[in-house]
């Protein structure tokens, strides 16, 4: 018998992996707010489907202004640098539709190399925290970090991975381990003053 086709997800034909994954992490840290940290009435609900559109229309809009082609986003991916780019198109795009602030950190910009157990250690401590995600690159695929153990970390994936298993060394550009630790988000939601 021959098998079925393999339907073509997320991914498999367009580098967008970063703008879904910004999608994905506002939406997971809109998920573990607190409402004690918030304004009654303005409580942290989660992006409705017309809210994750507008959002991701922004954010695609926001690669067209470029220099480059959306062309040349859509099928050769997202740097680090157009990631970073996109999270200030989406801190503003929260301040207006949310009353939000979105803080974006980068713990291990221009590190070389940092065992995975560090870069597990600091992305279990950042999720920890209300309002909170993490984005990761793994194998140049952007994904958000929902909850990280020893070995491996737990994902809200566009390509639809639940886990990824971390090796024993992650540098840049490292295959066998995955993880870029320049490449690490840390996000935090928080309502406006």
């Amino acid at each position: 018998m021959v098998r079925r086709p393999r339907p073509a997800m997320q991914g498999d034909l367009d580098g967008l992996c970063g703008v879904y994954s910004i999608v994905n992490a506002v939406q997971w840290a809109l998920h573990t707010c607190t409402t004690s940290a918030w304004a009654i009435g303005q409580g942290p609900r989660r992006l409705i489907w017309a809210e994750q559109e507008a959002l991701f229309d922004t954010l695609v809009t926001a690669l067209g202004n470029r220099r480059r082609p959306l062309a040349t986003f859509v099928t050769g991916g997202i740097s680090s640098l157009e990631l970073t780019r996109l999270l200030r198109v989406s801190r503003e795009w929260l301040s207006i539709h949310r009353n939000a602030d979105l803080v974006c950190r980068r713990p291990f910009y221009r590190r070389r190399t940092i065992a995975p157990r560090s870069v597990l250690a600091r992305l279990r401590e950042h999720l920890a925290a209300p309002g909170s995600a993490a984005i990761i690159a793994v194998e140049a695929h952007w994904t958000v970090v929902r909850g990280a153990s020893n070995r491996r970390v737990r994902v809200l994936d566009s390509g639809g991975s639940m886990f990824m298993t971390m090796g024993r060394k992650a540098h840049r550009g490292a295959r066998r381990a995955g993880i870029q630790p320049g490449s690490v988000f840390l996000l935090r939601l928080v309502p406006q003053a």
